[in-house]
Parts: structure tokens; C-alpha cells; sequence
């Protein structure tokens, strides 16, 4: 499965105007300090409290640069394993939403979720499934739709990610199926 690499989701002039440098200044700075040696979390930290990096954007910048630099390849996590999502915006309102896409889950992989928070701003679901952990967040309505979020992380390959991605999409599919 092709997994679009850290570049395709935000672009240089974004960096730019969110960090005050393009990527590639931070990168030359990072270099400079010998950064493929370090920790994740340490490369973000640094971002953060030396530089006043926004925290979203060090963690973009820090998986950019390991991914630029051969630490981590598209899809894979700080610890090695690999995770995929998909999303979908569907009429309905955030408990409803949950609702059908729990009970679409639930019959795709055969057992109850190991946690509910149907009350959090941003309501989740999560199952532990032997391939990993399986997310499901559904964000509070606008306009009367809500967007709903699969995420199946710990997958031990990137070879796996591709039927993961499948079956989350088919898992969207019948929730918007249920809620017509």
C-alpha cells in the first residue's frame, strides 16, 4: 500500500508561515545537532522549548524530518509499528454517529469495545484486537454532520496496512449505509 509520505499533507509555505522557517532550515538546524541520534520526543521537545514551535507543528516537523532522513517510513509510528485511518463526514448528530458506527465495528470484528466515551467532546470507542488497537472518534457536529475516524494502530508490518485500510473503509461504508 502506497502511504503518502509526510510531505503530501502540508506544504513548505504552510511550515513557513506556521514556524517562521521552511522545513528545510529546520532540517539544516537539526543536522547541524546531529538529530538522527535522538528520540523522537527529544526532537519535538527541542522544537518546542528551544524554538517556540507550536506543538502540533513540531510533531509535523519531527516525523518529516525522521521520514526525510530514513528514521521512519510513511505509516510507521515512533515505536516501530505502522497505523492507518480513514474518515468520513456523515449526517447525523455525534451520538448517533457513534451509535452506528460502534454497532458497524462490533459487527466487523466480533466483540464489544474495550472502552466507550460517548460524552467527550470528541467521542470515542476503542477496541484491542490481536492486530492492534482499533480508534474510533467521532468529532461534534457541524451543520448537522458529524465526522467520524477510524484508526487501526500497532500493525506490525506495512505490509498489513493496506487490508487495514480496507476494512476500516468498508466499516464507513456501512455506518453511512445505517444512517442512510
Amino acid at each position: 500500500m502506497a502511504v503518502a509520505d509526510s510531505r503530501s499533507g502540508v506544504g513548505d509555505d504552510a511550515v513557513l508561515a506556521a514556524t517562521g522557517k521552511r522545513p528545510d532550515d529546520w532540517f539544516r538546524m537539526l543536522d547541524e545537532r546531529n538529530a538522527t541520534t535522538w528520540r523522537h520526543a527529544d526532537i519535538a521537545a527541542w522544537l518546542v522549548r528551544d524554538h517556540g514551535v507550536d506543538p502540533w507543528w513540531s510533531q509535523n516537523l519531527t516525523v518529516r524530518y525522521e521520514q526525510e532522513r530514513g528514521m521512519r517510513a510513511p505509516g510507521q509510528m515512533a515505536d516501530g509499528t505502522y497505523s492507518v485511518s480513514t474518515s468520513r463526514t456523515l449526517a447525523g448528530d455525534k451520538r448517533q454517529v457513534l451509535e452506528a458506527a460502534v454497532a458497524a465495528v462490533r459487527e466487523s470484528v466480533g466483540m464489544e469495545p474495550a472502552s466507550v466515551n460517548a460524552d467527550a467532546a470528541y467521542a470515542t470507542a476503542r477496541w484491542k484486537l490481536d492486530t492492534g488497537t482499533l480508534l474510533l472518534t467521532v468529532n461534534p457536529p457541524k451543520s448537522g454532520k458529524s465526522s467520524v475516524n477510524l484508526t487501526h494502530s500497532k500493525l506490525r508490518n506495512p505490509e498489513a496496512m493496506s487490508a487495514a485500510k480496507d476494512t476500516l473503509s468498508a466499516m464507513l461504508e456501512r455506518v453511512a449505509a445505517t444512517l442512510g
